[in-house]
């Protein structure tokens, strides 16, 4: 007689990470996805909706960690490390202390933990991302074995359900020294396309901006904006892209097809950029800045208000940005209280 194989527990998600010129983008699904084994063997995978990578506060310092492979051992590690950063309570942390600490408790826990589990796949793989304020440095780091490593800087980097296509979409879209706004589009698309082609990814998207003054979730209503925004654009460039590849389709046809796409994508993208100037109009006529790490709209954009507050002009396309407005990219709006033209 066969013996039935022990209740193990398997965590499978997805986390994409792309290292931006002012920190890093980090985008994950909420559904997770644990498989465990009944008395006679057989694989049953639960479904439940968590928030993978969202920070908790210790001392100074924001700090995330989640993780695929074995549910049980994972869980376990979260708690151990959380628990043993707050002991810490570092005055004045630094990063440099920060992976000190968890590198240290993680060298203790494979030598204990991961060493008298029972389960026959031990396996675990950790992301951990941190910003300490006071010292205005971040980082996220990915788990090999008991050491932590940066993220790399040449490439996306991708935890969880490991396929070749997701990889592949990330590196398509990889470029060094990426803005923020562009890593976090990057990084919804790598793990919507694995909605789209997996049992194993899906729910709600969680998006996380890590910067050296904190660590950032953006609003569910925006990462939704987004997600649809690219879904529509897929759609027009898959059709641009098979007319550039048809050699059926004549030079002047694709030069109409063109035309259209040009006119069509910046009507699209002006809607997109006027809706994210309304939100900037309070109910009572008044203007309220965001001071968000993800740009909403471009950097030295325009707008005219009346003296009650109420816009009635917006320059997206204004003059070349100041020195002063480069250095400081979150400054990206500027007020005019000049009376409307008539």
């Amino acid at each position: 007689m066969i013996a039935p194989r022990p209740k193990e527990r398997r965590r499978v998600t997805l986390i994409a990470t792309f290292r931006g010129y002012q920190g890093f983008a980090v985008c994950a699904d909420s559904q997770e996805t644990i498989t465990q084994f009944d008395e006679n063997g057989d694989a049953v995978e639960l479904r439940r909706a968590v928030q993978k990578i969202t920070p908790v506060k210790t001392g100074n310092c924001q700090v995330s960690i989640a993780g695929g492979g074995n549910a049980t051992l994972i869980e376990a590690f979260i708690v151990r490390a959380r628990r043993r950063l707050q002991t810490e309570n570092l005055p004045s942390p630094r990063m440099e202390d920060v992976h000190r600490i968890v590198e240290d408790e993680l060298a203790l826990f494979y030598r204990n933990d991961v060493a008298l589990c029972t389960d026959t796949d031990k396996g675990i793989k950790l992301f951990v991302a941190a910003a300490c304020q006071t010292a205005m440095e971040c980082d996220v780091w990915i788990s090999e074995g008991i050491l932590l490593r940066p993220v790399a800087q040449d490439r996306p980097e991708l935890l969880g359900w490991n396929h070749e296509l997701y990889h592949k979409t990330a590196e398509q879209l990889f470029e060094p020294n990426m803005r923020l706004s562009r890593a976090a589009l990057a990084s919804i698309y790598v793990v919507t396309t694995a909605k789209k082609t997996s049992n194993y990814v899906g729910g709600e998207l969680t998006v996380a901006t890590v910067k050296p003054n904190g660590i950032w979730i953006e609003e569910h209503e925006y990462v939704e904006s987004m997600e649809a925004r690219l879904d529509s654009y897929e759609r027009a460039v898959g059709q641009l892209f098979l007319d550039c590849a048809d050699t059926e389709v004549s030079p002047k046809l694709l030069e109409a097809r063109l035309g259209q796409f040009a006119e069509g994508a910046q009507k699209e993208h002006r809607k997109h950029l006027d809706a994210e100037v309304a939100k900037m109009q309070s109910p009572d006529g008044g203007m309220i800045l965001y001071s968000n790490p993800l740009a909403r709209i471009p950097a030295g954009t325009m707008i005219s208000v009346d003296r009650n507050g109420k816009i009635f002009n917006v320059d997206f396309d204004p003059p070349p940005p100041t020195k002063e407005q480069q250095e400081v990219p979150q400054r990206y709006v500027e007020m005019d209280f000049s009376k409307p033209k008539s």
